[in-house]
């Protein structure tokens, strides 16, 4: 997850968003299940946060000892500043771990569907004709790829190489992508060369 997206999902919890951007924010919640977990951990420490500082947001002073809370305010912020400091410090540590883990646990899981994606690559390459398209559902309703055989060849050193031409829809977010890929075994196909289109 980006920190684009990371920000229009605090937005969200923190009630920033017009109603049509939290319409699509809601309408990505119901079929995304990783964002949706997210956004409950992210309203989850919005309430520890308040709850934490509650008391001591809540108390009154009293009236009796009113005057001598402004005349000594700098000394009852020298004395109280050090713990609010180490507070908000222990806060922090806990979202940056938390954010770690979410990352290390994304990067895995993207691995995972990177690796599926060459296997199907490579599946096509080698059983499919040109101008046939073959397209899976790699995260079930949520991202599917279709890779099309363009055009096959044989190169100086007689390896056998085809042109391919990938889309990846990630709900919604299509990113098309054109290759050349030389069988480097039996059914194993190395990529020479992909980009962006």
């Amino acid at each position: 997850m980006n920190d684009e997206k990371r920000g229009w999902l605090g937005a969200y919890v923190d009630g920033e968003l017009g109603a049509q951007e939290s319409q699509a924010v809601r309408n990505v919640l119901d079929t995304d299940h990783e964002t949706r977990s997210y956004v409950e951990k992210i309203r989850g420490l919005n309430e520890a946060l308040s709850s934490a500082y509650a008391p001591i947001a809540s108390e009154q002073i009293p009236l009796s000892i009113h005057g001598v809370v402004h005349r000594y305010r700098k000394s009852l912020v020298q004395r109280v500043l050090p713990f609010a400091l180490a507070a908000s410090l222990a806060v922090i540590a806990v979202l940056l771990i938390r954010q770690v883990a979410l990352d290390d646990q994304m990067q895995d899981q993207l691995a995972k569907i990177q690796a599926q994606m060459a296997l199907l690559r490579a599946q096509t390459l080698e059983n499919v004709p040109s101008g046939t398209v073959a397209s899976w559902s790699v995260v079930p309703g949520k991202a599917r790829i279709e890779v099309m055989p363009v055009r096959t060849y044989r190169t100086a050193d007689s390896r056998f190489c085809r042109e391919y031409e990938e889309r990846v829809d990630e709900g919604g977010i299509v990113e098309v992508r054109r290759g050349i890929a030389c069988r480097s075994g039996k059914a194993e196909w190395a990529d020479l060369r992909s980009g962006m289109m």
